[in-house]
């Protein structure tokens, strides 16, 4: 069985929740989780989490903003979202360099699959007001601790 691509991971996940196809939510969520990411001790299951978070919704940006996008930001708001990609890279590179192989894709893969578990109790998705998606009440929590 050939394992999902973080793109199809994505893709499913807009298509089944109906996510936000605005690149600034996907920005703002970038935001939260590198700041998320950074408040963790690396080599604990809650930084393994962070970064595949963070992978998460970098890999949402990627799918959700056109390459015309850089033709309608401000060129401040394009720095300040470079620096911002460049930081969440930079996090992502040293943590996957920090783990064992393939730890950080398969938490990203775990992470996928709990996030597909937060639909709420009429099936459809429950959504804060900036468009992100919230937990439902059959959400499940990735366990992580297998990997490191």
């Amino acid at each position: 069985m050939t394992q999902k691509t973080k793109e199809h991971c994505l893709e499913e996940f807009i298509c089944a929740f109906n996510g936000s196809l605005d690149a600034r939510l996907w920005i703002n969520l970038i935001k939260e989780e590198l700041a998320e990411e950074e408040a963790e001790q690396y080599g604990t299951e809650a930084h393994l989490k962070e970064v595949a978070d963070l992978m998460y919704v970098v890999e949402g940006f990627d799918t959700v903003a056109p390459d015309s996008l850089l033709n309608v930001v401000s060129p401040d708001e394009l720095d300040d979202w470079m620096a911002l990609m460049a930081a969440a890279n930079e996090a992502i590179e040293f943590s996957d360099g920090y783990y064992q192989k393939n730890h950080l894709y398969q938490a990203f893969l775990l992470v996928h699959e709990s996030n597909m578990s937060k639909l709420g109790e009429d099936g459809k998705p429950i959504l804060r007001e900036d468009g992100k998606v919230l937990k439902g009440p059959n959400y499940k929590a990735p366990d992580l601790s297998h990997l490191l």
